[in-house]
């Protein structure tokens, strides 16, 4: 087997094989794959089941995650010396592009502007399906009373004497 065709770990409960052993998974676009397991991990905190090289995934995933590092500043940490640190960080090891605080494109406004539209759309779904069950709702109720509502047109006459 060659080098694609290592699985780097694995969470040890799992079951399906030890180190050494094939296992057989699914990738991210659903190409089946088996691959060996050359490390096994205790505790799966922070990871995934799988720890997989980043050759053999990037070809099966949309939006490859491992290029991106979201940077987080203490309360009263002093933006200057860490953004002079990431700069330093950035410089050594090129490639991911780093964004200050508010600047990162489709932050939190574009999510909330998402999850409010998602909202709204469930709420219209939500007034149709109560106005489409209280319209059923009275087209039954008076279609089962079809026989009084002619005996009231009957009598009603009778009454206004």
């Amino acid at each position: 087997m060659g080098e694609r065709d290592r699985l780097l770990g694995v969470a040890a409960e799992m079951g399906d094989g030890g180190v050494g052993d094939e296992v057989s998974l699914w990738l991210g676009d659903g190409e089946p794959t088996t691959l060996r397991v050359v490390a096994t991990y205790a505790s799966n905190l922070g990871l995934g089941e799988f720890v997989l090289p980043r050759r053999v995934v990037a070809a099966h995933v949309s939006l490859p995650m491992d290029a991106r590092v979201l940077v987080r500043y203490a309360v009263r940490a002093d933006a200057v010396a860490v953004n002079a640190e990431l700069a330093t960080l950035a410089r050594a090891h090129p490639g991911p592009e780093g964004r200050g605080p508010g600047r990162h494109p489709g932050g939190r406004r574009r999510a909330g502007q998402a999850r409010q539209l998602v909202n709204y759309l469930m709420i219209g779904m939500l007034l149709a399906f109560i106005a489409v069950a209280a319209a059923n709702s009275l087209v039954m109720a008076t279609g089962e009373r079809s026989r009084e509502l002619a005996l009231v047109r009957l009598v009603g006459p009778l009454l206004d004497r």
